[in-house]
């Protein structure tokens, strides 16, 4: 009888998608929360996330039903734009979008557009979280891959972000898509463990690497650089060829029952060699010379068997990576179509000096920085580490994550090196077949595994991405968030070795006694670290269930300037003042790019009049506007880099105007944390200073 594809007993399938459907529910509902943050209403007419006025711009210009498909905008990849056109589509055929007329068009189809393109990303951020429980249950046990599940869901970068229009999150989920199916397929059995060869030795994990390498193409049809992913099937790939080759090799050419019989006489022939060289060396009678002449001969053999694997995987594993090629590609054009039906509108201008297209987003940004924001930030890699993974999964988390990478590499290393040295069928070899289930104790755990080669697809991603995301002189945290279901699997597993080294320092030597302190150890931290995540995520949602700072601060004006017209307001940016980050004292705002004005922005509320623009403090004290509006995001970085106009400008403003400000303190939050960028969206600090006189 054929054995099973999986290892250990029958999975009980009614309750594997029980767990799954929990997760997700638990993972929509942290993202589902506060997902109204910051929309387009009849007091604010541009959502408060600088990205998502792209987002619907985009969007509007699809039309599929009269056959445009192409959204004229290509620093971002065109997929996720098509999947929230599907669903403000589904949303306005079901009647769940408001009636469009004259009086709320200017900001009603916004927000029903961005509400929608939010839902989408709340939705695949949500599917992640299933996704990271499928790729760690296939390379540990039922413990480690609900831990991971769990740190996913919390994950408080992952969580903030899933709350916006923007590509970042649905392009994370397409990775986890690929990291579990390129998993996968080193988990399953190929046909050469039970019939020794064949034609079908490795076709059911071929499958399942070219839907990962298709995964990985709608990746990068989400987000260019996720087209990284791609070197997980790829490894997966190099993996299985070479472990088919080894199998074909080692047994002999008849496939079916006759080459099993052969294999098990090998099998029994080195047992009883091995038995009688053990009662030799007893009796004293296995000589030196007769030593060395059986370790050169059996070093010669494995160079050979070396040999022959190689020249029998080449061509294989030439044919295969060409086929995932193939299928990456064509996940790729089918989320992007127009960067070859029209290549010169998705190439850009960026090569040119301009702002649009592929060469610009890819090439030329990542190059030129963003202003002021990354200036003097340090070693990239370091400023992804040290700042931004700590925030995205909370500083524990990322702790345990580097600890489980690390160990992993570790023992991978370790078994490599002792099947080079001692053959593969050495104790040394096969321990990493125990990293991953390491004190895991649970019986009867039909999520049990025992490979933790099965995790090299997301170890590769995981370096792969990391190295590459270090050139970048753009350091957003939002970029790190594909990493981040590799990193929650190896989190996970570095919970799983912490507890395993705690049963190695315990004095009992009665393995029930050190069984029960692998399992306490194992409860303690899963717990820890599972509060941890909640509690930072907690921080994150604060600020989405309660009023912006921005409208804090509006509000304020308003009650304070009474019935009095015209009110002379300043503004701190001189290049673009009615942007994200001003008070919605006017419901029209300017965003770079767009079809508005800022004398047109104006206009739509006359009462305020912007008598100055700028952080100059001689124009400031001409000027002398009642108000002085300056947000976080206008004067961190100035701040932070000591800027000496800058300086002299805050001595004026401070000497002839009296500061308010505007925050929502999270009872979360530790005290004197500088957030990265991505965290001031929804909660930046709005100063507000009123003249004296």
């Amino acid at each position: 009888m054929k054995p099973s594809a999986k290892t250990g007993p029958p999975r009980q399938k009614p309750l594997l998608a029980a767990q799954l459907t929990m997760l997700f529910v638990i993972a929509l509902m942290v993202r589902i929360v506060g997902i109204n943050w910051g929309l387009p209403s009849p007091s604010r007419w541009s959502p408060y996330h600088p990205d998502e006025w792209q987002t619907f711009t985009s969007v509007a210009q699809l039309d599929f039903f009269n056959g445009d498909f192409n959204p004229n905008f290509f620093n971002y990849p065109s997929l996720y734009l098509y999947l929230a056109y599907i669903a403000h589509t589904l949303a306005a055929g079901l009647g769940w979008t408001q009636p469009i007329s004259n009086a709320n068009a200017v900001w009603a189809l916004p927000h029903d557009i961005i509400l929608c393109a939010r839902v989408v990303s709340a939705i695949l951020g949500a599917l992640t979280v299933p996704l990271v429980f499928l790729a760690a249950r296939e390379i540990a046990s039922l413990r480690v891959a609900s831990l991971a599940a769990i740190l996913m869901a919390f994950a408080p970068g992952h969580v903030q972000h899933s709350h916006f229009a923007t590509v970042d999150v649905p392009a994370t989920f397409f990775v986890a898509l690929s990291l579990w199916l390129a998993t996968r397929a080193l988990r399953l059995r190929p046909a050469h463990e039970y019939s020794c060869g064949g034609a079908r030795e490795y076709k059911r994990p071929r499958a399942w690497l070219l839907w990962s390498a298709f995964a990985a193409g709608l990746a990068a049809a989400t987000k260019y650089n996720a087209v990284l992913v791609w070197g997980a099937p790829l490894v997966a790939a190099w993996l299985l060829t070479r472990n088919t080759a080894n199998a074909t090799n080692a047994n002999v050419e008849q496939p079916g029952i006759e080459g099993t019989r052969k294999s098990n006489a090998k099998i029994n022939e080195k047992k009883a060699a091995k038995n009688e060289a053990a009662a030799n060396l007893k009796r004293g009678e296995l000589a030196s010379t007769r030593d060395l002449s059986t370790r050169d001969s059996s070093t010669a053999a494995r160079s050979a068997n070396a040999a022959a694997t190689s020249t029998a995987t080449r061509p294989r594993l030439a044919m295969l990576l060409m086929r995932l090629f193939v299928a990456a590609i064509g996940g790729f054009l089918v989320g992007c179509p127009f960067s070859v039906l029209n290549f010169g509108e998705f190439w850009g201008d960026g090569l040119r000096g301009g702002v649009n297209g592929f060469a610009y987003e890819l090439l030329v940004h990542p190059r030129g920085g963003s202003g002021e924001i990354f200036q003097h930030s340090g070693n990239g890699w370091l400023s992804h580490l040290a700042f931004n993974l700590p925030f995205a999964l909370s500083a524990p988390i990322t702790i345990l994550s580097v600890l489980g990478l690390a160990a992993w590499l570790k023992n991978r290393f370790a078994s490599a090196r002792a099947r080079f040295v001692h053959g593969s069928n050495s104790a040394a070899a096969k321990s990493d077949t125990n990293f991953a289930n390491a004190s895991d104790t649970t019986k009867n755990d039909d999520a049990a595994r025992d490979d933790a080669r099965a995790a090299w697809p997301c170890a590769a991603f995981t370096l792969l991405y990391f190295f590459a995301l270090g050139f970048s002189q753009v350091r957003f945290l939002r970029y790190t968030l594909p990493l981040l279901p590799a990193l929650c699997v190896f989190a996970a597993l570095g919970a799983r070795f912490l507890a395993h080294q705690a049963t190695a320092l315990s004095p009992h030597r009665m393995v029930k006694t050190n069984e029960s302190i692998a399992n306490v150890a194992s409860a303690i931290l899963g717990a820890a670290s599972g509060v941890l995540v909640v509690i930072a995520t907690l921080d994150v949602l604060w600020p989405l269930t309660h009023d912006d700072p921005r409208d804090q601060a509006a509000a304020y004006i308003r009650a304070q300037a009474g019935s009095a017209t015209p009110i002379a307001v300043g503004l701190a940016d001189e290049a673009h003042p009615l942007w994200f980050f001003t008070p919605p004292l006017w419901p029209q705002s300017a965003p770079p790019g767009s079809a508005i004005s800022t004398a047109q922005a104006l206009a739509t509320a006359p009462r305020y009049k912007l008598v100055f623009a700028g952080l100059d403090a001689k124009r400031l004290q001409a000027a002398k506007p009642l108000w002085f509006l300056i947000n976080e995001f206008q004067w961190r970085d100035k701040e932070r880099l000591r800027d000496a106009d800058y300086a002299l400008f805050s001595g004026a403003l401070n000497r002839d105007y009296e500061a308010h400000s505007f925050r929502n303190r999270s009872p979360f939050t530790l005290p004197g944390r500088i957030a990265p960028y991505d965290f001031l969206y929804t909660n930046p600090e709005q100063r507000i200073y009123k003249r004296r006189n």
